[in-house]
């Protein structure tokens, strides 16, 4: 049997119901080349992180606003734009963005944050304060050496807060 998705009816109907020219813009996860109307919150996120090119801990930020208003793109796209900057520089940056409607507990994002940076924490079955302290451990040495530097993006921080 030939590939199912390569049934010359079904890229023709594909291509002939389509509504949309590009359907990327609507994923959740889409970030544009550049965001119009966003330049000072970008430039204030910056300022925030810029600390982190001199190996010092940036200060916290936090954005608020209604839904739809940018937020989370803006930080993505400051994101995106600080590790360009790192990478050039190799400063050691990790930039971790974590959607706290998909880690709904301290433990998972701790957890998750773990797992992420090669520290294999479970899900479940440990206490808060043993996720904490290998969360913890992350931070002593790498494997190359120098000092990580971590600036962790929680999206709707709120839901931890509950």
């Amino acid at each position: 049997m030939t590939n199912i998705f390569e049934d010359e009816q079904l890229i023709s109907n594909r291509r002939k119901n389509q509504i949309f020219k590009n359907k990327k813009p609507l994923d959740h996860r889409f970030l544009p080349e550049k965001l119009v109307h966003r330049d000072e919150q970008i430039r204030e996120i910056a300022r925030n992180w810029v600390d982190v090119l001199d190996n010092v801990t940036p200060s916290n930020v936090t954005l608020y606003g209604k839904t739809g208003t940018g937020k989370t793109a803006a930080s993505k796209f400051a994101r995106e734009q600080l590790m360009e900057v790192a990478d050039n520089e190799n400063i050691f940056v990790k930039i971790e963005y974590i959607r706290c409607t998909d880690f709904t507990t301290e433990y998972q994002v701790i957890a998750e944050l773990c797992n992420r940076l090669g520290r294999d924490v479970p899900n479940r079955g440990w206490t808060k304060a043993e996720v904490v302290n290998a969360f913890r451990s992350l931070f002593r040495t790498n494997a190359f050496g120098k000092k990580l530097q971590l600036i962790v993006i929680l999206d709707e921080i709120d839901i931890l807060l509950d």
